[in-house]
């Protein structure tokens, strides 16, 4: 095979930690520090076996630094704040935990760095392995769940399943043994819905740019996608989904920061919603006919959707509009609290503890937000100059439509900043475009 001549064997040291990153049936039985030899092993092999650069990467190091820092230094808010939270209901999601930080930027650099040396060095198909294998869980979780999605459909779907065995609180027989057997199968957990989320719009604007069987393998991954995100449970998921692929239509007549200025409008307007849902109440009456369709199928979906209907319509005595309380009483604490550092020199709870934008507002104040934002300066900076360099242009959409989809879900969801599998996977499509092959001379 054309694709498995001169392939550089190292990479697949890299499967298991790729996997591990979303894929269930490994993240709940293998740990993270059972993961870092083989990523150890694979940039020893690189450093002592590097070929020529066929791009420059001078200028791509010093922004691939910063967005790294960036990233680094927001992890480590909690413990430079000290502890704040200490005492609260929120001391524990606010916790720094010193093995837990030094996994995840493991994980971070690993994957960001399989980009960096992958490019630098013509690895092509290498990369492109490496794409595969990231997205490979979630297109079986949406094969799993044609499965068993049923059998967890009725308590809560797959996603909130796996995620509580990861929870306190307890939970009978019958439960852990449905949540083995989901994970067993491989169905979608939240990490992995949320992937999902954001990748779907990213392969819709990459289907515009394959040809042959990769068009249709890019439509078949999108589909199977979402059917995990329908059977995960969780509806914040769907609202990610709707609103990337609302930036990949925009990005057809805009690009770059103009993407990105839609994705924290759209932010701005989630924020409104939360302190005012009549706004939406024009859309009752489809949320209400939603959740009637899926009463049976997904009950759990069904609730929620019932419950954002009377949201709108002015009911405040339900679960959704317990949420925007959450988004409320973030933003009322970072309006009482210090605007430029938060809760630096205040005790207490953070945020309401469900808005990763708001919460770091009311936590770390505007300190936060422009760490936030260095972050995603560094890193579509970076893009930019990977465009320049290797990718094209074609591809940039890619890295601010993600954006502009985080800064969305950051409203509404603890949402997670730089995930690794994402800094792999959004510059890894770009390597199947047609473009990026002939120019290369790859296939």
């Amino acid at each position: 095979m054309k694709f498995a001549k001169d392939f550089d064997r190292s990479y697949l040291l890299l499967v298991i930690p790729i996997l591990r990153l979303s894929w269930p049936i490994l993240y709940y039985r293998v740990r993270v520090r059972n993961a870092i030899p083989f990523i150890v092993l694979w940039y020893l092999y690189q450093s002592s076996h590097r070929r020529p650069n066929v791009i420059p990467v001078a200028f791509l190091k010093q922004y691939f630094s910063l967005t790294f820092l960036a990233w680094a230094c927001y992890l480590v808010l909690p413990f430079l704040y000290g502890h704040y939270s200490a005492g609260s209901p929120l001391a524990d999601m606010f916790a720094f935990r010193v093995t837990a930080a030094i996994s995840l930027c493991v994980e971070f650099l690993s994957m960001f760095a399989i980009v960096q040396i992958s490019l630098a060095t013509g690895k092509f198909r290498e990369l492109k392995f490496c794409t595969i294998t990231a997205v490979f869980p979630l297109v079986w979780a949406g094969i799993a769940s044609l499965y068993g999605g049923s059998h967890v459909a009725a308590h809560g779907g797959s996603a909130r399943i796996l995620s509580a065995l990861s929870q306190r609180g307890e939970k009978s027989f019958e439960f852990y043994e449905m949540a083995n057997e989901a994970a067993s199968l491989g169905m979608g957990g939240s990490e992995g819905v949320y992937l999902s989320a954001f990748i779907i719009p990213l392969q819709l604007v990459s289907i515009a740019y394959v040809n042959g069987w990769k068009k249709w393998a890019f439509v078949a991954a999108a589909l199977l996608e979402c059917i995990a995100i329908q059977y995960g449970g969780l509806q914040t998921p769907i609202l990610i989904t709707a609103a990337g692929i609302i930036l990949v239509f925009i990005s057809r007549k805009y690009k770059g920061r103009q993407i990105l200025g839609c994705g924290i409008i759209m932010a701005l307007g989630m924020i409104w919603f939360s302190f005012n849902p009549r706004i939406f109440a024009a859309f009752s009456g489809p949320l209400r006919a939603i959740g009637y369709y899926t009463e049976e199928s997904f009950p759990q979906m069904s609730e929620r959707f019932l419950s954002t209907a009377n949201s709108v319509e002015g009911d405040k005595d339900t679960y959704a509009y317990m949420r925007y309380e959450l988004q409320q009483r973030a933003a009322k604490e970072f309006a009482k609290g210090n605007l430029l550092v938060g809760r630096l020199f205040k005790r207490g709870p953070g945020g309401g503890g469900h808005s990763e934008l708001l919460d770091c507002l009311a936590s770390y104040g505007l300190l936060g937000v422009f760490v936030i934002g260095v972050f995603w300066y560094a890193y579509l900076k970076y893009c930019n100059e990977l465009a320049k360099v290797s990718l094209g242009g074609k591809w940039l959409a890619l890295p601010y439509i993600y954006a502009g989809a985080w800064f969305f879900s950051s409203v509404p969801n603890p949402a997670r900043l730089g995930a690794p599998t994402m800094m792999l996977v959004v510059p890894g499509l770009a390597v199947f475009f047609t473009d990026f092959e002939r120019r290369w001379g790859i296939r």
